[in-house]
């Protein structure tokens, strides 16, 4: 990964995204996580088996985004998570199944 040999400059904290089913109780396997800055989009990764990304590190003292998307969920998006300088953060995501009635329009 590009980023990681270009952190040895700068402080740096780290991301754990953590995608749950809406009761908390299963993971969402192969979800796409976006991360973005200021609405410039920066990394994807996917989600392993437990629903998890891998420690993602990202420069500290930055706020930033992150898109969810999981097939046959509604996307989720949350915004302005500080990264601390070696500090892991965990954000905890709960995805929604897409209701019937919004099915055909997610499809489009």
């Amino acid at each position: 990964m590009d980023f990681l040999q270009n952190t040895e400059n700068m402080d740096v904290g780290f991301l754990t995204v953590n995608v749950r089913y809406a009761n908390g109780a299963s993971p969402v396997r192969n979800s796409r996580i976006v991360i973005s800055k200021d609405g410039e989009f920066l990394y994807e990764y996917l989600t392993d088996s437990s629903g998890k990304t891998e420690p993602i590190p990202l420069s500290s003292g930055d706020d930033y985004s992150i898109k969810i998307f999981a097939e046959g969920f509604v996307e989720a998006e949350y915004e302005d998570i500080p990264i601390v300088k070696d500090i892991l953060t965990l954000q905890n995501v709960n995805m929604f199944p897409i209701p019937p009635a919004m099915k055909e329009a997610y499809n489009e």
